[in-house]
């Protein structure tokens, strides 16, 4: 059975991450990759610290233009 490399929960009966999801803010699935293996909740979480980090690096870009 694969588990989250994140926090090592066995993967669960979701279907896997697709892109769209992250368009039309639907939930996620499963993140699958050469990489490891993501559960949706952590993957949700890594989603959504990089949109935050992304947000605060582009709003300090703004302040010193």
């Amino acid at each position: 059975m694969s588990t989250c490399s994140s926090c090592n929960i066995e993967r669960s009966a979701e279907p896997d991450y697709s892109p769209i999801q992250a368009i039309t803010g639907q939930p996620f699935g499963w993140y699958s990759g050469d990489d490891g293996e993501m559960c949706p909740a952590c993957f949700t979480d890594i989603f959504d610290l990089a949109n935050r980090t992304r947000q605060n690096t582009e709003g300090a870009r703004h302040e010193h233009s």
